[in-house]
């Protein structure tokens, strides 16, 4: 697992290394050995997780061992997070769906899926007439 010395091998390293969690060519091959050695061959590598106001961090890990689920969405759920921060993370979805081409109605269909029927006069406001 060695690169051929090239500028371009060399280029491309020293990107991944400046933009990624990994701190040396060393660390990075450890990495990609542990792949090699396992049986499902994907390995998912998060960074940069902020701390929420109780101290926990952003994703949750631990309540389901099958799924990593985002904290302030459980809380947008249960009606907990501020309404702005629910109309903030709404609109976010809305712009990420509507740009990789998603109807109105689509949208709406995946809003309602993830936050209920809260989400219908928020989701509404935000697209206009076609919602």
């Amino acid at each position: 697992m060695e690169h051929d010395g090239s500028q371009e091998s060399l280029n491309n390293l020293n990107a991944i290394l400046k933009h990624s969690v990994f701190n040396s060519e060393d660390e990075l091959k450890e990495q990609l050995r542990s792949l090699l050695q396992s049986r499902k061959k994907t390995k998912i590598i998060i960074s940069n997780l902020k701390r929420m106001d109780d101290g926990e961090l952003e994703l949750d890990f631990s309540s389901d061992e099958r799924d990593i689920r985002c904290r302030e969405a459980d809380l947008t759920s249960t009606g907990q997070a501020t309404s702005k921060y629910r109309t903030s993370l709404q609109s976010s979805v809305i712009e990420f769906l509507a740009a990789e081409g998603c109807s109105a109605a689509n949208i709406h269909a995946r809003m309602k899926t993830v936050y209920g029927e809260m989400c219908i006069s928020d989701c509404s406001s935000q697209m206009g007439e076609n919602f």
